[in-house]
């Protein structure tokens, strides 16, 4: 933490609300009244206390903030802001022996060494993608992945099982994994955020269960009340949730896009999600019987299939994927650390035609260009992403608390619950 600067020492932006600045302020409280953060004393607290009253008072901010300005316009003193873009060097041809080999073992095992594959098939992801030169690693136990897999088709396999009893107690056994769903992501971003590291410091996720179950339950129904209206609010309310509480060392990553940003950008395939699934309800509405007549007509003259299954492939190879892309891109490009900011430029066209052409040529192959179609993704989506900071990675690194917490030794030897995210 800088001594200096009170941005730095709430760990805010320089263009922190009001409102985050009190939140920030409040977690600083909060973690020396828990005493989960040692480096956050209540003697240093003193620093913290006296930042906050400057930035919470809007004219003594006002002040700072240009003094803070002319001090970075004067030329001797203005840091340059370098940028760094992710590099993944992966080879395909390399990772297609790892994937036939791990699926080779994986079926004559009866699946037990998935675990084992999963560890080697992130080993290698992370070691080929850099940053400033410098690789990620993978970390995670194959062990663990193997305890969570066994108790999530556990799991599977009793709901299964409930259909040869009652559908009663089928359907309490489904409404008891919908509460179940939200605690196996949190488990499965603990676990996953925990296990990655970079420069020899690993990242931390600190979301938690009830907050997760707003997001992923409470937000996906509303999606579905509002015919696809709420699909901006409900990505944004994700991707906040999930690199709002992501954390490299002590510094949580800032997440500052707002709902407006995400209608913004989401406009289209929301606009199209709704045509798709209001459209046929307000025709059945206007129409009544005689549309309903109609399709049944349809369907029985097999006109009606095909129509179906072109907004099938539309909407999963078109609607999703350039959502899920946008979404990114907001998300990631109003990510900072401190001062440090990240940057998401993936672009509809070229995203587009990797990710169709993939498809395509998976269902040419039979599926055998499957490493190939992940490897010419990551290596899209690396080039996409970039760092901007005034200050060298290695500083940057350098200036983050490298003392692990009790939680993320925890969530490191916890289960993986293999969720695909």
């Amino acid at each position: 933490m800088s001594a200096t600067c009170p941005y730095k020492l709430l760990g805010v932006s320089y263009q922190a609300t009001e409102q985050e600045i009190k939140r920030a302020y409040a977690a600083a409280f909060k973690k020396i009244r828990a005493g989960v953060d040692k480096d956050v004393t209540f003697e240093n607290f003193d620093a913290i206390r006296n930042a906050y009253l400057l930035l919470s008072n809007a004219e003594q901010r006002h002040i700072y903030d240009q003094e803070r300005q002319a001090t970075a316009e004067s030329p001797a003193l203005t840091d340059s802001v370098q940028e760094y873009v992710v590099r993944f060097d992966g080879s395909a041809k390399v990772y297609s022996r790892i994937w036939i080999t791990n699926l080779l073992l994986s079926i004559l095992t009866l699946g037990i060494y998935s675990a084992w594959a999963k560890v080697r098939r992130e080993q290698y992801f992370h070691r080929h993608l850099r940053l400033d030169g410098v690789a990620f690693d993978y970390h995670a136990r194959p062990q663990a992945i193997l305890r969570g897999r066994i108790v999530f088709f556990t799991i599977l396999a009793a709901y299964s099982l409930t259909q040869f009893i009652s559908p009663t107690v089928q359907r309490v056994v489904g409404l008891a994994m919908l509460f179940l769903f939200p605690w196996m992501m949190v488990r499965s971003l603990q676990f996953r955020a925990a296990n990655t590291s970079y420069r020899g410091l690993r990242f931390k996720f600190g979301g938690l269960y009830w907050e997760a179950f707003r997001v992923y339950v409470g937000y996906s129904l509303l999606i579905f009340l509002t015919l696809g209206l709420a699909l901006p609010l409900a990505m944004w309310r994700q991707k906040k949730f999930v690199i709002g509480h992501l954390a490299y060392g002590d510094n949580t990553f800032g997440f500052h896009a707002t709902r407006a940003a995400f209608y913004r950008a989401l406009w289209l395939p929301t606009l199209i999600l709704f045509v798709m699934l209001a459209g046929p309800i307000v025709a059945l509405i206007l129409f009544g019987q005689s549309l309903l007549f109609v399709v049944i007509g349809l369907m029985v003259s097999k006109v009606l299939v095909p129509f179906l299954i072109i907004g099938a492939v539309f909407l999963n190879l078109v609607v999703i994927p350039y959502a899920r892309m946008i979404a990114l891109n907001v998300a990631w490009t109003h990510t900072r650390i401190n001062d440090t900011q990240m940057v998401c430029r993936q672009r509809f066209i070229s995203y587009s035609t990797t990710h169709i052409s993939n498809w395509l040529l998976m269902i040419l192959s039979l599926g055998l260009f499957w490493p190939w179609a992940v490897i010419r993704m990551i290596g899209y989506r690396a080039r996409h992403f970039s760092i901007k900071t005034n200050d060298s990675l290695g500083d940057f690194v350098a200036g983050r608390n490298v003392k692990a917490s009790a939680l993320a030794g925890e969530a490191a030897a916890s289960l993986d619950m293999e969720i695909g995210l």
